[in-house]
């Protein structure tokens, strides 16, 4: 699984200062909760930078079942479709909290960049989005709904969580549904799942509803089934794993 890169982060960091040194040509957003950035379909040419928050893209299958690809959150770019000439969203932002999001055309972002001497970064910052949705597709062919599920928590622990001792909390209150449009089965069986986590001491669950993950726990499990992938037969030979959905 690809992990957070010091580059990657460094860039975010001068994005973030870039985006705020430019406050002139950036329009600043607040969207509540639930509400939509922008939609499916809608015509649109910005880059969109996360001040503060959350926010999902969504995609809708041919049986208009919601699918969650990504999660964005602080310092995050998105809608960088449109860097190459795509005027028209493939998906669907929306924010899982309120979320304060800086807006500015996609002319003008190139422009800054290029200024700024940040394309080769932004390239790389890019490449690194591509790993992770191969990532998606790939646990998607090769992994059941258990393995994609322990794969995200993973993913979302480093990317949303804070770290302590080995542990990392995610702060943001993520629903069995959420989860299940990011994994592609039923709101049930993540229920399911995630009871078989906290019995294996995988993940723990406080008052609040908060998701504590242990890593390297939770990185074994994921290494052992995705060894076994990798094997001659090319099958995936997971531990007590429920049959894919």
């Amino acid at each position: 699984m690809v992990e957070p890169s010091p580059r990657v982060s460094l860039f975010k960091a001068k994005i973030r200062d870039l985006f705020r040194n430019e406050a002139l040509y950036c329009r600043v957003l607040k969207i509540p909760k639930h509400d939509h950035v922008y939609t499916c379909g809608e015509k649109d040419s910005a880059i969109y930078f996360i001040d503060r928050g959350q926010i999902k893209l969504t995609f809708l299958s041919p049986e208009f079942k919601e699918c969650i690809v990504a999660i964005r959150t602080d310092d995050d770019i998105f809608g960088e479709a449109c860097l190459y000439g795509q005027t028209t969203r493939n998906e669907t932002a929306i924010a899982m909290q309120t979320t304060t999001v800086r807006k500015v055309s996609s002319q003008r972002f190139m422009m800054l960049l290029k200024r700024e001497s940040l394309l080769e970064e932004l390239i790389q910052y890019l490449a690194a989005q591509v790993v992770h949705q191969q990532e998606v597709i790939s646990s998607l062919l090769t992994a059941n709904s258990e393995q994609r599920l322990a794969m995200n928590l993973l993913q979302l622990g480093r990317r949303l969580g804070t770290s302590d001792s080995g542990n990392m909390c995610i702060e943001q209150k993520l629903s069995q549904e959420e989860l299940a449009k990011m994994v592609g089965t039923t709101r049930t069986r993540v229920g399911v799942f995630l009871k078989r986590f906290r019995a294996r001491g995988f993940i723990g669950l406080d008052g609040k509803n908060r998701i504590t993950i242990e890593e390297n726990k939770l990185s074994d499990f994921i290494s052992h089934f995705t060894m076994a992938a990798g094997g001659g037969n090319g099958q995936v030979q997971a531990m007590d794993v429920a049959p894919n959905m």
